[in-house]
């Protein structure tokens, strides 16, 4: 009994040994198991950062694009912008001009269909060898050469101009400091008062009164003798002005 009773507590033995062992493998099993899941999981979520890093960084890149070419367009339509205004005054200026001209004209018009008419304030008394027509339309500008456009009749002169000597009357269309008048049967050398300072050289060929001078851009003029250009910008004798 003594035997029998041993070996079957020793196939007792061996058998929890053997569950024990298997239970073992299994929870063995198991961790391998969740171990691979959690590690396919790991390398899942790193492809998945992978691919959204380098989604970010490809829109990124287009965003750097897109503002790069929104700054060029940007300027571009700034300049365009710029380029418009710029053309927007110009055409102002043009209309303000053509508005002034027409005015000039219908006086010089009304002026003459009335031969009658008592000479405006603005004329001066000149002797009959000066085209008055001429001088006083120059006076009227004279009197306020910063706001009224300078009439049709006078153009601006290229350079300075020399006394008693042949020299070229170029027609600039820039503002310059002598014009000319272009209609009349005498060519007369009037100065820009827009110009005037202590340093022009006015009194070369006006008599004036230097002392009553005003910086440049604020004087005003009128002309009581014109200075009278003959034959090949030939200048001989000065003429006279008033400063206002």
């Amino acid at each position: 009994m003594t035997d029998n009773q041993d070996t079957l507590n020793m196939c007792d033995m061996l058998q929890r040994v053997q569950n024990y062992f298997k239970e073992y493998q299994r929870k063995q099993e198991d961790i391998v198991n969740r171990t691979q899941k959690q590690y396919s999981d790991l390398v899942q979520a790193y492809n998945e950062l992978k691919n959204n890093f380098i989604k970010m960084q490809q829109e990124n890149t287009n965003l750097q694009t897109f503002y790069k070419k929104a700054q060029i367009t940007f300027k571009h339509h700034q300049i365009e912008i710029k380029k418009l205004k710029d053309d927007n005054d110009d055409l102002e200026r043009q209309i303000k001009e053509l508005k002034d001209r027409n005015l000039v004209l219908e006086q010089q018009k009304t002026q003459s269909s009335l031969p009658s008419a008592k000479p405006q304030s603005l004329s001066v008394p000149v002797s009959d060898s000066v085209d008055t027509n001429i001088l006083n339309n120059f006076n009227r500008w004279g009197r306020n050469p910063v706001n009224a456009v300078l009439p049709p009749d006078f153009k601006y002169i290229k350079g300075e101009m020399k006394s008693r000597c042949e020299q070229p009357l170029d027609i600039s269309d820039e503002v310059e400091n002598w014009l000319i008048n272009t209609a009349g049967t005498k060519r007369y050398l009037f100065p820009n008062p827009r110009l005037f300072d202590e340093l022009t050289n006015i009194d070369g060929f006006y008599k004036m009164d230097k002392n009553r001078l005003k910086e440049k851009g604020k004087n005003k003029i009128q002309i009581i003798k014109p200075c009278e250009i003959s034959g090949k910008g030939w200048v001989s004798y000065p003429g006279e002005l008033e400063l206002l």
